[in-house]
């Protein structure tokens, strides 16, 4: 009988190593030069054709204002041959001396403010889409490595099933049956390999860097300390610092703005002229000055009065509709992220380790003899559950703070 513990021994010992007290690797720190879930923002803000082409935007908006705010074009007609009114030379120049073009300035400033704003959404957006899609590469990740570690654990049974079946305590299905354990371990792991290609490529595509790229690996996913807020600071801070709802105020203001400049169409215009050249009875440069008036517009300036009101009246709607939407947001969001950081402490602290404590139990009593092969892949497979469901946990836990930070504007409350 001493003989056979001997014989035993070794792989008694590999197994305990394996299936005994040890920390998941996903959540221990490493020596390794890895990328900052802000730093990977950073990168994926500055490579976003979307931010480019609201900026774009912006810019588009920047140069309407730009002419709203000029003087019209001085006009100048000149007559080589034949005669305009007896002046071979006429130059104008429209004046406002009514504000018609404050009016149109204050219109278009409003917009490029709408515009700035939007940038600032986009922005926010595209952050959001890099937290999620880094989160969901430490997922990933660290459900390889506890892929990896299952079939390290799988191996080892299947190696003690196979000296056992030897040494004549187990019959043959013992063995088989651990080797069909190991080998869907091992598919288990070349699909988490590849869906952690997949997710990398996602999050590289949002850095501007090539899909294939491999060296880009995040911080190891952990849970953190547990962050609390107050609903009412983070409601006002969602209506004061959204950038979408900040461009919705401004949109109203541009639609007001648009309110005063239709109404200022029914305002004369003036024109200053200078005429030079040989006139009947006269001779020189005379200047002179004119007005306009729309004596009959047949309903434009009505019309576009009141298209200019429909267009604030929607933007006043829209804006309430945005500021209703962030409430809920916000409410929902924090909601959803306590529950969230409940279940993941759950799994930390109690569920995790009743596994854990589980399967050394079973190891124990299965060198002992009173537990069988498959009590013992029962135990080693819940394990790997767990831990799996641990890992979910923690990520769903920092996909749901990323979606409160969006509902607030983009940054929480330190």
């Amino acid at each position: 009988m001493g003989e056979s513990v001997a014989r035993r021994l070794p792989l008694l010992v590999c197994f305990a190593v394996v299936v005994g007290l040890r920390p998941p690797a996903w959540g221990q720190p490493e020596a390794v030069a890895r990328l900052t879930m802000d730093e990977a923002v950073a990168l994926a803000v500055e490579h976003s054709p979307a931010v480019a082409a609201a900026s774009g935007a912006r810019d588009a908006k920047a140069g309407e204002l730009r002419t709203a705010g000029s003087l019209p074009p001085l006009e100048l007609l000149v007559v080589p041959a034949g005669t305009f009114n007896d002046s071979p030379i006429i130059a104008s120049q429209r004046l406002d001396l009514l504000g018609k073009r404050g009016r149109a300035a204050r219109v278009a400033r409003e917009e490029v403010a709408v515009a700035t704003l939007e940038i600032e959404t986009v922005r926010t957006h595209a952050t959001h889409e890099a937290r999620l899609a880094y989160i969901a590469l430490q997922e990933a990740i660290a459900e390889h490595e506890l892929a990896q570690q299952s079939l390290e654990l799988r191996e080892a049974l299947r190696r003690l099933a196979e000296q056992r079946f030897e040494l004549g305590d187990v019959a043959r299905v013992h063995v088989d049956r651990a080797e069909i354990e190991r080998d869907r371990a091992r598919e288990e792991v070349t699909k988490l390999s590849a869906e952690v290609d997949v997710r990398r490529a996602a999050l590289n595509s949002l850095l501007g860097r090539d899909p294939g790229e491999t060296a880009t690996l995040p911080v190891v996913l952990a849970l953190g300390p547990e962050l609390t807020y107050e609903i009412d600071a983070l409601r006002t801070q969602a209506l004061d610092r959204r950038p979408d709802v900040l461009a919705a105020r401004a949109g109203i203001r541009a639609g007001e703005a648009g309110i005063r400049l239709a109404r200022g169409a029914r305002l004369p215009d003036f024109e200053v002229q200078f005429r030079a050249g040989d006139r009947v009875g006269s001779s020189g440069t005379q200047i002179g000055l004119g007005v306009s008036l729309p004596l009959i517009d047949w309903g434009q300036a009505s019309g576009a009065t009141r298209a200019a009101r429909a267009n604030a009246d929607q933007r006043r709607a829209e804006l309430a509709e945005l500021e209703r939407v962030a409430v809920l947001e916000v409410v929902s969001a924090l909601r959803t992220l306590q529950a969230d950081r409940q279940v993941a402490d759950a799994y930390s602290t109690t569920i995790a380790t009743r596994a854990q404590s589980l399967a050394e139990l079973l190891q124990l009593s299965y060198e002992r003899g009173g537990s069988t092969l498959l009590e013992v892949i029962d135990a080693e497979r819940t394990l790997t559950e767990t831990q799996l469901e641990h890992v979910r946990a923690t990520a769903q836990y920092h996909r749901s703070l990323a979606e409160l930070t969006l509902a607030v504007g983009g940054a929480l409350p330190q």
